[in-house]
């Protein structure tokens, strides 16, 4: 990491902390909130999405496994949910692996089709079952956690601020793990594979292996972010959770931001969930339900056009030119 990097990291780290003693307006700490989920939901699909170049338009349904998995523990068994989001964490790997050692041996857009198809099934199952993990619950209709007001043992606050602090600090903790996958050897693996599977599989890779991990790592970080999604919104259901809209979301932050780069999805989300949520608040009634998904197409392919690298090469590229001016400027 350079100093300028690590400068601008502290800086920014100082800024996060202070932001909520800063800001007191409750929307706008929600939408603060928001971004920093979805900032981290985005970076766990970018380890399968981005590193291992398999575009899952699925991966909400690890999101789902994490909420229903821990909710239905919290209700049924009174296990906390800072326990709770490990096991749905574990159980969104487990479904992880049973999905992804046939799908991600297909090529070309046939894995994209494929968690599509899980995705879907998934989905008309929760809504048609009033049984999940061997529990008694009706799943269709939704879950409603009981609002318990103060109490952090159990994941629940009053206050928005305690939310913003705990979804800091998870997307931090997976943006440095993926800084240090992304310069470890499995980084390098994924990236020979993301250019050219064959040429990776004839060098001595196992690709089918490294995709797993991959696809096992991004389950698993993705059911936590489904965990602190029921804690915080205190409801879900099955259209929401196992639903396409949260899938193209993921993807869309994804690639605005810059497919297989630690940053990425965070600059995605900055931008994204910001225009999604004004869209939302004065276009999304009536007949303009979902016009979100319609922003977020048009900032897609726009990024497609103009920014095939997303938001991470656009400032890499400003930041290039910058250096090549100054160096310029100082030989004169």
């Amino acid at each position: 990491m350079t100093k300028g990097l690590f400068f601008i990291s502290v800086v920014l780290g100082i800024v996060l902390l202070a932001l909520p003693w800063v800001v007191r307006d409750v929307y706008v700490m929600q939408i603060m909130i928001t971004v920093l989920f979805y900032a981290f939901v985005g970076s766990a699909w970018n380890i399968v999405g981005g590193y291992a170049g398999a575009l899952s338009l699925g991966h909400s349904i690890f999101v789902g496994m994490g909420a229903y998995a821990s909710s239905i523990l919290f209700l049924q068994a009174g296990v906390t949910p800072w326990i709770g989001m490990f096991v749905g964490g574990f159980v969104a790997m487990a479904l992880g692996l049973v999905i992804g050692y046939p799908s991600l041996r297909l090529r070309g857009p046939y894995f994209a089709l494929g968690s599509i198809a899980f995705a879907t099934i998934l989905q008309l199952w929760f809504l048609d079952t009033d049984e999940f993990l061997g529990l008694k619950i009706r799943a269709a209709r939704g879950i409603m956690l009981p609002v318990l007001g103060n109490v952090p043992s159990k994941f629940q606050f009053v206050e928005k601020w305690p939310y913003y602090y705990v979804i800091l600090g998870f997307t931090c903790v997976l943006v440095l793990l993926v800084y240090w996958m992304h310069r470890s050897k499995l980084g390098f693996y994924l990236a020979a594979i993301r250019s050219n599977p064959s040429a990776a599989e004839a060098i001595g890779i196992n690709v089918a292996r490294m995709k797993m991990i991959a696809f096992a790592a991004s389950a698993f970080f993705t059911a936590i972010g489904g965990t602190f999604y029921a804690q915080w919104i205190l409801f879900f259901n099955p259209e929401r959770l196992f639903g396409a809209d949260l899938s193209f979301e993921l993807v869309f932050i994804g690639i605005v931001g810059g497919r297989a780069s630690v940053l990425g999805p965070v600059l995605g989300a900055l931008v994204l969930v910001p225009i999604g949520e004004f869209t939302r608040s004065y276009l999304g009634g009536g007949r303009f339900m979902g016009i979100h998904l319609v922003v977020y197409g048009l900032a897609l392919m726009l990024a497609i056009f103009f920014l095939p690298q997303g938001l991470n090469g656009l400032i890499l590229s400003l930041r290039d030119r910058w250096r090549k001016r100054a160096s310029v400027g100082s030989q004169s």
